[in-house]
């Protein structure tokens, strides 16, 4: 059956429900602000994910291309993520004459596929559909008769370029081939430090195909498709050791920090999500990890004339991309890790505030708060940490922006950012006074409209952001217009001072001035306090935990006020907070 081309271009009628979404840190987002806010395009959509046609029958002829080009941008997009080639492989791609595996030449299609979809626009796809296809047949041709380390290779690059084009249950299919095929070929099982070209290439395609699986799912809001195995008590990836001299350190990195987030994910999940002492013990693995970094991944330079243009740079620019975006994909999974450890408290901390238990956001500055408890407590430091991880996010990435970097169609990236947009965006909600809030969520939005460019589902990221801004703005022009009238029942605006309208420049005549302005609450300041009276909560906040740390989550709940939840979770019936999905949704990005 043939698509028509036009099935490529997504549309918001293209969305459709999905299982991910239901348990995600996003819909979590929606129900809580609907409690506030109530019907807005924000809290009524269903679904983040996008569902497109799979249209690579609609290329009937070969496009041309520049292989060597792809390849670069095929590097681009991977790096630090992905190390499947030897380097003899990439040497005997323009080779006159070389004899190669079909597996070989079908995964190299699908890595030249990659390439092209960093850079094609999303509602031209031609050639990126085409090189895939091409690969995609010879995968399934001999898939179940015969399991090789190339299968491995080759559904690995299948799932990624699916993740890149925003199909992601399809992804997650090849991903589960993959790691089926993994199993049975043993490739996790070492003894030791791997010696040999062959040995090295089964632990690079192992450790590939993890860093896939353990990161896609925190996107999918998917079990991941690898078994857990753990090679020794401090690691679950494979050693390898390089046989040419070009080690990539943003690969080792990731392979290194996708350990750490399964270890994360371990700890947390047995019942220490909120618990401090576990918190910081794993934000402390993260900052050794991340202190170990070569500094080449900690600092860039780019070259002077570095160009934005990809594909048509010279090879010496084309590194500076390919660090750029290792570099990016190292910086986000260590931003991300923080959030993950640290969103549970941000999110208790935030909803104490909405519900009128933090006295201190009446006073614009933090460092002038009056309550000291809420301040000083564990809890409001682990939220400021997320907070800081999120605008870290932004920044690293507008940096990277402000200085030529055309993203394209980085597929984890983008998910990424868009989950620091919502740390941000619920933290702009609840009336964060921090300063930095405001253009980091900015930062994310440019960041996001330039990837939209290649990726549909980075243009339903932006604008779901948008609607998440605009439930903002609803709410606190709510809080504005209830200050006013309490402002009012007891206080009148005794004097006005305006500029004779006739005497102002034509450009500015006809502009509202500061009296039209005051019923709206146009003027009022960007950070908004939320007055406890006026949400009609009047609770006090709870006298701070003894010692220095609380030793359990139902303990750290009930100090933000929640009650005593240790029983049936049925039976507690505070709207503004449901326990048991808090438990689950924090292991996605969105």
């Amino acid at each position: 059956m043939h698509v028509p081309a036009a099935s490529l271009s997504a549309t918001q009628d293209d969305i459709v429900d999905s299982e991910t979404a239901s348990s995600s840190f996003l819909q979590y987002l929606r129900e809580t602000l609907r409690t506030y806010v109530g019907s807005t395009s924000f809290t009524e959509a269903k679904n983040n994910e996008l569902h497109l046609y799979d249209a690579v029958d609609a290329v009937a002829f070969p496009p041309d291309y520049d292989s060597t080009a792809l390849l670069r941008a095929y590097h681009e997009a991977t790096s630090g993520l992905l190390d499947l080639f030897t380097p003899v492989e990439l040497e005997q791609l323009d080779g006159p004459g070389q004899h190669r595996e079909e597996d070989t030449l079908a995964a190299i299609n699908v890595a030249l596929a990659i390439g092209a979809q960093l850079h094609e626009l999303s509602n031209a796809q031609s050639l990126s559909t085409f090189l895939f296809h091409k690969g995609r047949q010879t995968a399934f041709q001999s898939m179940l008769t015969r399991q090789s380390l190339s299968m491995v290779r080759l559904f690995t690059l299948l799932a990624f370029y699916m993740i890149g084009a925003c199909q992601r249950d399809t992804a997650s299919m090849y991903l589960g081939i993959a790691a089926k095929a993994a199993a049975v070929l043993s490739l996790h099982r070492t003894s030791g430090p791997s010696k040999g070209e062959e040995s090295s290439f089964r632990a690079r395609v192992w450790n590939s195909l993890r860093n896939v699986d353990v990161l896609s799912s925190f996107i999918f809001g998917k079990p991941k498709s690898l078994p857990a195995v753990r090679q020794n008590s401090s690691q679950t990836h494979l050693p390898f050791a390089y046989e040419h001299d070009n080690e990539p350190a943003e690969f080792s990195a990731i392979v290194k920090s996708c350990s750490l987030l399964e270890d994360i994910v371990d700890k947390l999940s047995c019942g220490k999500i909120l618990h401090v002492p576990t918190a910081e013990s794993l934000l402390q693995q993260l900052r050794s990890w991340s202190r170990s970094l070569p500094t080449r991944l900690r600092k860039i330079t780019l070259s002077s004339h570095a160009d934005s243009n990809h594909l048509t740079s010279p090879s010496s620019d084309q590194r500076d991309w390919r660090q750029i975006s290792g570099a990016l994909h190292v910086s986000c999974i260590y931003y991300f890790s923080v959030i993950l450890i640290t969103r549970p408290f941000l999110i208790a901390y935030l909803l104490s505030r909405l519900k009128g238990r933090a006295p201190d956001q009446l006073i614009p500055d933090p460092d002038e708060a009056s309550d000291v408890a809420i301040k000083n407590s564990t809890v409001s430091k682990m939220a400021q940490v997320c907070v800081s991880a999120a605008v870290h996010t932004a920044n690293t990435c507008a940096a990277a922006q402000q200085h030529g970097y055309s993203f394209g169609n980085l597929c984890l990236l983008k998910a990424w950012s868009f989950g620091a947009g919502l740390v941000l965006g619920f933290s702009k909600f609840a009336g964060e006074p921090r300063k930095d809030i405001e253009e980091a969520f900015e930062q994310i939005n440019l960041v996001l409209e330039s990837i939209a460019m290649q990726s549909p589902q980075a243009r339903l990221y932006r604008e779901t952001l948008e609607s998440l801004r605009d439930s903002v703005a609803k709410w606190h022009g709510r809080i504005r217009s209830e200050i006013n009238r309490t402002v009012k029942h007891y206080m009148d605006d005794i004097l006005a001072i305006e500029v004779d309208q006739r005497q102002l420049p034509c450009s500015m005549q006809g502009l509202p001035n500061a009296a039209a302005y005051e019923d709206t609450g146009i003027l009022a300041e960007q950070t908004l306090p939320l007055d406890p009276a006026v949400m009609g909560n009047l609770e006090p906040w709870l006298e701070p935990w003894p010692g220095s740390t609380p030793r359990s989550s139902t303990e750290v709940l009930r100090h933000l006020g929640f009650g005593d939840i240790s029983g049936d979770y049925g039976s507690y019936d505070d709207t503004l907070f449901n326990f048991e999905p808090f438990e689950k949704l924090f292991y996605s990005v969105e």
